[in-house]
């Protein structure tokens, strides 16, 4: 399987003023280095140890005749050209060195490669996405028959955004959208490089922020704002007659949760009370820390990555933002910690809060479904003994058991 996807947190120095409350007295002011985290994808030539590996699987695609392109950044400099982009002098180091570029390589064979970067255009700073093909697949059920649907290309997510905007979603605008590079491909077509470029946050005013690095008056913000997307999904052109990407029947089957699962009853409870499974709202669909930028002074809490919007159910986007504030910084399970707290203490903040925090208990529980399930279809062709199925049976039971730490702080 085609892989590559190197991930990190950069560090920025970002020096503060610190004052007590005696203002007036110069001899209280603190100077104070604090590092905030900029997040970013290795470069195929910044890969480091990884870096024959990642060679390696793309030559093979290369002489399996995908057409994904030997020179990634080459490809970047060309297309930037033809649209007369310039790179985005940041904060942050040379920007040619934070391109992100991931391969994604589905069952059916249809390869993804994506990349992007910050750019300068005449009126303001943007962040282009370059693609081959969908950047996701996700399983469903069609016919009775469990497939791939190719999920996240750059002009569903174009429609998407100026869907959004007319609604007044706080979604970047799009700024030019192109399918047509080479010439006479079409836009579904693999060899097709679709380009998007849309408004950006430059980093030196906001970044994306490890869990650890979250304050309860982040969270807060967090909450309110994904509050602000729930509006019926059929209100939204782009959305009317989409049906639910991850439908909770699909999952609830590839988890394959055994009924003396204490997690099989906590599921069972909470479908049972609650009440929106056929009334899809728009949803972020993706609303995991790494696609929230922090302003530095904390005043706002900004989505980006818009591309998995559409049809949703009530507590989704929630239950995935607080997952991600219950993990550490390697992702791994954490403790419900004061910013989690928080982010639950802003949702249920209602006259409805015992109905929020059921909508929040089944956001929590559609997530860690999500997480058992990808593991549970590894699973079914693993031969029973071998290390890394026990490895994965550990984490399966992990999920569970972080997943039901979590709904206790909600009960």
């Amino acid at each position: 399987m085609l892989k590559y996807y190197i991930t990190y947190f950069y560090p920025i120095e970002r020096q503060e003023q610190m004052t007590n409350h005696t203002r007036s007295n110069p001899e209280n002011t603190q100077t104070t280095n604090e590092k905030r985290y900029y997040f970013a994808n290795r470069p195929i030539e910044a890969a480091g140890t990884n870096h024959e590996e990642i060679q390696y699987d793309i030559d093979k695609a290369i002489a399996e005749g995908y057409p994904i392109p030997k020179d990634p950044s080459a490809v970047v400099e060309q297309t930037m050209d033809t649209f007369e982009l310039t790179k985005y002098p940041s904060a942050i180091p040379e920007i040619n060195s934070y391109i992100s570029a991931r391969i994604r390589h589905s069952d059916d064979g249809f390869p993804g490669f994506n990349y992007g970067t910050f750019v300068a255009t005449p009126q303001q700073v943007a962040f282009a996405k370059f693609r081959y093909g969908p950047k996701n697949t996700e399983k469903q059920y069609v016919n009775g028959e469990l497939v791939d649907i190719r999920v996240g290309g750059l002009q569903r997510e174009n429609t998407v955004l100026e869907s959004l905007r007319v609604h007044g979603y706080e979604a970047p605008a799009v700024l030019g959208y192109s399918p047509a590079f080479p010439e006479n491909a079409e836009p579904h077509e693999a060899d097709t490089l679709e380009t998007l470029y849309i408004e950006a946050i430059p980093p030196e005013e906001g970044t994306t922020l490890p869990p650890e690095q979250w304050t309860p008056s982040l969270a807060k913000i967090a909450a309110r704002k994904i509050k602000t997307f729930a509006r019926p999904a059929e209100e939204i052109e782009a959305f009317k007659d989409e049906s639910i990407q991850l439908p909770i029947e699909v999952l609830i089957e590839r988890a394959r949760i055994s009924e003396e699962d204490a997690y099989h009853d906590t599921l069972a409870d909470t479908l049972t009370s609650y009440q929106y499974l056929d009334q899809p709202i728009v949803v972020h669909g993706d609303s995991w820390l790494n696609n929230i930028i922090v302003k530095h002074d904390e005043s706002d809490a900004m989505f980006i990555d818009w591309e998995l919007a559409g049809a949703g159910y009530k507590g989704q986007d929630a239950g995935r933002t607080l997952w991600g504030l219950t993990l550490d910084s390697n992702w791994g399970f954490s403790e419900v910690n004061e910013s989690a707290q928080a982010f639950i203490e802003e949702w249920t903040n209602t006259e409805h809060g015992e109905e929020e925090k059921i909508n929040l208990q089944f956001g929590i529980l559609l997530e860690s479904l999500r997480w058992i399930a990808d593991r549970s279809d590894k699973l079914v062709n693993m031969p029973a003994d071998e290390e890394a199925t026990l490895h994965l049976v550990q984490q399966i039971d992990d999920i569970k058991q972080h997943t039901l730490k979590i709904i206790s702080n909600l009960q």
